[in-house]
């Protein structure tokens, strides 16, 4: 029932088969009245009226102790930004490079993030230490421990791949680099909404990620979680710090925050949390599961389909990707085409494998893979 709800939420569900959350997820229509709501309250009634933006801004920093619950800390610990690609860079800005300095990644990480990693060596001489994820976690750190050298400054991981949907040992990773006094940055735009995720506890320097993706919230809006241990090194803005040997150091929001924004952007966010926290965040991880599992049992059984991920969930996610043994490129991109056109099968071509990505979310249903699964069938070899 609880899910059914968020669905009818969702007005998409009724009008398409959505599987790109992974990209952008759906905002409920509540958190888009009152999105809505704010907007026209400012602008027709005074965009710099005190008590319409007291009332907003008020409303707005819900978001913020909500996102904090969620993830385990405190709402000082979170600045905003406009998406995780950017917090990124808020991040990777202030670390003062050097040429020679080095970064710890992965071979699963977003395409936006590796532009970063090729501009930091163009402009700076940084160099890029690229491990091979693999399949399985124990080879993966051990790479990833004969990859260090003296100039490691960043270890920097997805939680959850964008590419294959594989959850990687972060925790683990973070610990192994903290051993080594190498801090430690992790893209969780694919994992925050999918399951718990305790920030503290994983022991992150930077947790960075979207509103947009599976929290449902509005596009525009990212956040970077910063540990206090890590603030001194957090300052994107350049905001003047306060050098007096007793002063409180300026919390992440205050050195990264500058500057008029748009405050329903973080309305809709805080409506949307409560409502998913409505539905449970647990109920909502099990659909996940669930829908998941039968959608790969399913791929199993078409021909010529082979997924890229590991299956078990505790080393995957909600994100499926398979290839048609056989085909290229264009052949993939042209399947996605056509499900959308003649089905209103909204599905991912993913350029890094040359195959297509499936994000099941929350809201997804059994009805909604029996679709795309009958859908697939008579147009595979």
């Amino acid at each position: 029932m609880a899910v059914a709800r968020l669905r009818q939420a969702l007005p998409l569900t009724q009008r398409c088969t959505y599987f790109q959350t992974g990209s952008l997820g759906p905002t409920p229509a509540p958190a888009l009245d009152e999105m809505a709501q704010a907007r026209a309250e400012l602008q027709w009634r005074g965009p710099a009226a005190l008590d319409l933006l007291r009332k907003w801004l008020q409303r707005g920093e819900t978001a913020r102790s909500g996102l904090a619950a969620l993830l385990g800390v405190t709402p000082d610990n979170i600045a905003w930004t406009v998406n995780t690609s950017q917090g990124i860079r808020d991040v990777v800005r202030g670390l003062g490079w050097a040429a020679g300095d080095e970064i710890l990644t992965s071979d699963l990480e977003h395409v936006g993030t590796r532009g970063l990693w090729e501009g930091l060596t163009q402009a700076l001489g940084v160099r890029v230490r690229v491990v091979a994820a693999g399949a399985t976690d124990d080879g993966f750190l051990e790479r990833l421990r004969r990859a260090y050298s003296p100039r490691t400054r960043l270890l920097f991981l997805s939680h959850v791949s964008c590419v294959n949907g594989q959850r990687l040992p972060i925790a683990q990773a973070i610990a192994d680099a903290r051993e080594r006094g190498v801090l430690t940055a992790m893209d969780g735009a694919q994992a925050v909404g999918q399951f718990a995720v305790n920030v503290a506890e994983l022991g992150a320097d930077f947790y960075i990620g979207s509103a947009h993706k599976w929290l449902l919230g509005p596009m525009g809006l990212g956040y970077v979680v910063v540990a206090p241990s890590a603030l001194a090194q957090f300052n994107p803005a350049l905001t003047p710090l306060d050098p007096a040997p007793d002063a409180v150091p300026l919390s992440a929001a205050r050195r990264a925050e500058v500057g008029t924004t748009d405050v329903s952007l973080r309305v809709g966010l805080a409506r949307t949390l409560e409502l998913l926290a409505e539905v449970g965040w647990d109920v909502l991880e099990d659909q996940m599961r669930q829908v998941t599992a039968c959608l790969r049992a399913g791929l199993a059984e078409l021909p010529g389909v082979q997924t890229l991920a590991p299956l078990p969930w505790l080393h995957s996610s909600a994100i499926t990707s398979f290839v048609v043994q056989g085909w290229d490129a264009a052949r993939h991109q042209a399947l996605v085409d056509e499900l959308y056109a003649t089905e209103r099968i909204i599905i991912k071509f993913q350029p890094e494998f040359a195959g297509i990505r499936v994000s099941t979310a929350g809201f997804n249903t059994q009805d909604d893979v029996d679709h795309l699964l009958t859908a697939l069938r008579p147009r595979l070899p």
